[in-house]
């Protein structure tokens, strides 16, 4: 009895084994179907990078992991990165542009049109964000590192927004930062929409060391301005605007005649009205201007261009202070 519940167990356990082996040839023969092959595909990897980003020059940059050292050479934009939640290793700057607060213990690698190379490696930072018309020439520097850049530019309001999204893709915060413009554009919207319909006509005049010249297409103050119900007389002046602004000319702009005349200075403001002043003073020719003679000439706060942020609606407030003063109050 017990030599026939050995062959018994013996049978039992060969059978078991047959069965295993049986349905593992099953599973090396085993042919996947489609919807499998599309699962596959769908599903992700570890090895998919961290953010997929297009700059505002329009290139794309790919960011394997989540970057941690970051370098911002964009003066004008620091202040928005750290309203998002950023933090820098370092910093370019520029004489008018204040840091934030916390990015003062960070190391400062010289201003933005002549960044120190050797400093920012020294940082090794895992991202560099550049400003587009300065930073431009260190992409194939920093890439022989390894070093990722984005270029920004806030050469307009649409591209302002794009900036916003490119921090929160690179903070990882993408929709809080999706929240906070939407907020932004409605406290502007609120302020734009109660003013006048009639379309007011102006120029802005920018006036820095660079000298006097006159906006042309885009910027942020020539779209703020179109959102207050207001036209850019100066597209009529002749000239390249490539750069998006053509050399200040007093006939051309007796010629156009704008209602008012909004002065930008990159610079200290102080500078700027000294400019703006002997300019005056040497050339009778602005008395025969409109806005010159309705006193219709204003100087708008430096944060408009200079350095926008997440409360651009106060510098909006103020623009439309100046500009609607000598309107009547409903």
């Amino acid at each position: 009895m017990k030599a026939i519940s050995i062959i018994l167990l013996a049978f039992i356990a060969m059978a078991t084994l047959a069965s295993c082996s049986s349905d593992t040839v099953k599973d090396a023969n085993k042919t996947t179907t489609p919807v499998e092959l599309e699962q596959a595909k769908v599903t992700p990897s570890d090895s998919e990078p961290f953010a997929k980003i297009v700059d505002t020059s329009g290139a794309e940059v790919v960011l394997n992991k989540k970057p941690e050292r970051i370098v911002v050479l964009s003066p004008e934009t620091l202040e928005l990165f750290y309203q998002l939640g950023g933090d820098v290793v370092g910093y370019s700057t520029t004489p008018v542009i204040p840091i934030p607060e916390g990015a003062k213990d960070a190391l400062n690698v010289g201003q933005v049109h002549n960044v120190s190379l050797e400093m920012l490696t020294s940082l090794k930072p895992d991202l560099v964000i550049g400003q587009s018309f300065f930073n431009a020439n260190l992409k194939e520097p920093l890439a022989a590192s390894d070093i990722p850049l984005l270029l920004v530019s806030a050469s307009s309001l649409e591209n302002f927004e794009k900036i916003g999204k490119i921090y929160g893709q690179v903070l990882g915060k993408e929709s809080e930062t999706a929240e906070s413009f939407k907020q932004l554009n409605e406290r502007i919207d609120s302020i734009t929409s109660k003013l006048p319909k009639h379309k007011h006509t102006f120029a802005v005049v920018l006036v820095g060391p660079m000298g006097f010249l006159v906006e042309k297409g885009q910027s942020l103050t020539t779209d703020i301005a179109t959102k207050m119900n207001m036209i850019n007389i100066a597209d009529q002046i002749e000239g390249d605007s490539s750069r998006g602004a053509v050399p200040f000319s007093l006939e051309s702009m007796v010629e156009i005649d704008p209602e008012y005349l909004l002065v930008v200075v990159h610079g200290t403001e102080e500078l700027g009205r000294k400019m703006v002043k002997e300019n005056m003073d040497s050339n009778a020719a602005w008395s025969s201007l409109r806005a010159f003679k309705e006193d219709k000439i204003y100087f708008l706060p430096s944060a408009l261009e200079n350095f926008p942020s997440l409360t651009l609606d106060q510098e909006v407030q103020k623009m439309v202070d100046h500009v609607y003063s000598h309107l009547p109050k409903k």
